[in-house]
């Protein structure tokens, strides 16, 4: 399944269809969010293969509440998004997400261990936390202006 932005839709759906894969790949277009949490929950992984630096990779923490094993570019804000719970890969290169998603295969019971422990790294991220976090920065930076 590829859930994908429009501008990329076209590009890839022919790339699937040249490469013969087009009986092995559902493209959902933009889903609502039950739909989307609906869908993760039927998957076991989750790749993000984001081609710049995402600031924040919320898709990931979306990924990771719903049991997938979230596997995202290097750079950027995927990485801390994940934590310790995932696997990482270079931004761009197909070579190297082609090596993680092997080890993964090859070693599922280990993907597996990196998900223990999830709901405190999910608990961190929650909009409060994140909220409260921001509050805290805002009044220290504050207390240094006046």
């Amino acid at each position: 399944m590829i859930i994908i932005h429009k501008r990329m839709w076209l590009k890839l759906k022919t790339m699937v269809r040249k490469l013969g894969l087009a009986g092995g790949v559902c493209f959902t277009g933009a889903l609502p969010s039950e739909r989307i949490a609906e869908e993760l929950n039927r998957h076991r992984f989750l790749v993000v293969p984001s081609l710049w630096e995402e600031p924040f990779g919320i898709v990931a923490l979306e990924g990771l509440a719903c049991s997938c094993m979230p596997i995202v570019s290097r750079r950027g804000g995927l990485p801390e998004a994940i934590g310790p719970h995932g696997y990482t890969f270079e931004n761009g290169d197909a070579t190297d997400l082609a090596r993680v998603l092997a080890h993964v295969l090859a070693h599922p019971e280990q993907a597996r261990a990196r998900l223990e422990g999830v709901e405190h790294h999910l608990a961190r991220h929650t909009a409060r936390r994140v909220a409260e976090g921001h509050v805290r920065v805002f009044e220290g930076l504050v207390g240094k202006c006046e």
